[in-house]
């Protein structure tokens, strides 16, 4: 889902999409159209890449300008060898929900006003407080909101870890960076269902002023991941989708104004939204499966050869090197090929001779 939420006419916002080869297979992905009544506001950058490995992936953007304030559904199609498979798009504009409440004669209330943003700069909303007596006049009330760019983000807030296989180690970095005039505290956060297959080290840290700081993920899945995490584990593809959180203690500054007063939230106090990050993988099996897994060459004649084939399937979308060790030590028997390199999701036949 490609969605731009809370958007004001006239700015430009990008989006970064990753796109997943989540089959078996090599396949191709080729960019179709953005639906109809998108095509003033909505384009997209994407160079095809030729013909994808199993679990490559690659990269496109989309650009949102719009001109009106209108929400805007669509999507935008893209073409493979499976068939044709579209993006969702969704453009919302600002809202304001409806509260209602009894107030008594003489009585006085408070009505909770919440500014979250989401792009720095000023915001700005007008809402009524209407009454069930039409003979009392709305009272209107304008709000301002000012909010300042984050001083702290993740370089690379989407990790590809590309093909892994079960109960193998694979490591990648984390980097934050920070451009904030005060240390701030740092908390890594795996949610709970991918705890026994995936780590951060540190699991916490302060980041100093104008600098970066670099935390080690490590993943290792265990054959229990279907299990663990069936949210973000996809058991029939291998895809995995695995959400990540930075917290970040005492970041940021907002100013919110509601008519002619004007509320300073300091940093201590200000609830910042957590940053995101997203590890994807796809998670193959390491078997090597023998068909028959056991060899019998019945009655033999002396000075007779008799031939057997074995059929060996790689299930593993990668390659496998494999080895026959520990051949009893039988005269004239041998297997041709002791070593060799099985490709991902292939048949080999091995010949094993007895004379």
């Amino acid at each position: 889902l490609i969605h731009s939420k809370d958007f004001d006419v006239g700015k430009t916002y990008k989006k970064k999409i990753t796109l997943i080869n989540s089959s078996s297979v090599a396949d191709h992905c080729r960019f179709l159209r953005v639906s109809s009544q998108l095509h003033d506001f909505i384009s997209i950058n994407f160079k095809p890449p030729g013909r994808l490995a199993a679990g490559m992936s690659c990269e496109m953007q989309a650009v949102f300008q719009p001109t009106f304030n209108k929400d805007l559904f669509g999507d935008v199609q893209f073409s493979a060898e499976a068939g044709v498979f579209s993006i969702p798009i969704r453009c919302t504009i600002k809202k304001c929900d409806v509260r209602e409440g009894k107030i008594g004669p003489f009585e006085s209330t408070k009505l909770k006003v919440i500014f979250t943003p989401t792009v720095p700069g000023e915001a700005r909303l007008k809402f009524y407080v209407k009454f069930s007596d039409s003979t009392v006049k709305p009272i209107p009330v304008h709000v301002t909101g000012v909010a300042v760019t984050i001083p702290v983000w993740v370089t690379k807030p989407s990790i590809d870890l590309r093909i892994c296989m079960f109960d193998h180690l694979y490591q990648d970095v984390i980097t934050v960076q920070s451009s904030a005039s005060t240390a701030l505290k740092l908390t890594f956060e795996v949610c709970p269902e991918l705890r026994k297959h995936m780590k951060i080290l540190p699991k916490s840290g302060s980041i100093q002023a104008q600098s970066t700081f670099n935390a080690q993920l490590k993943f290792l899945p265990r054959c229990s991941l279907s299990k663990d995490a069936s949210e973000f584990f996809d058991a029939d593809t291998g895809v995995l989708e695995a959400p990540l959180v930075v917290q970040i203690a005492g970041q940021g500054l907002a100013v919110v104004q509601v008519v002619a007063w004007s509320l300073l939230i300091p940093r201590s106090q200000l609830q910042v939204k957590p940053i995101q990050v997203i590890v994807h993988a796809v998670v193959s099996t390491p078997e090597l499966q023998f068909d028959p897994s056991e060899v019998d060459f019945g009655c033999c004649s002396i000075y007779c050869s008799v031939k057997k084939r074995i059929g060996l399937t790689n299930l593993s979308l990668l390659p496998q090197e494999f080895g026959f060790v520990g051949i009893p030590e039988v005269p004239d028997a041998c297997i041709r090929s002791l070593f060799n390199n099985a490709v991902g999701k292939s048949d080999l036949i091995k010949a094993c001779n007895y004379k």
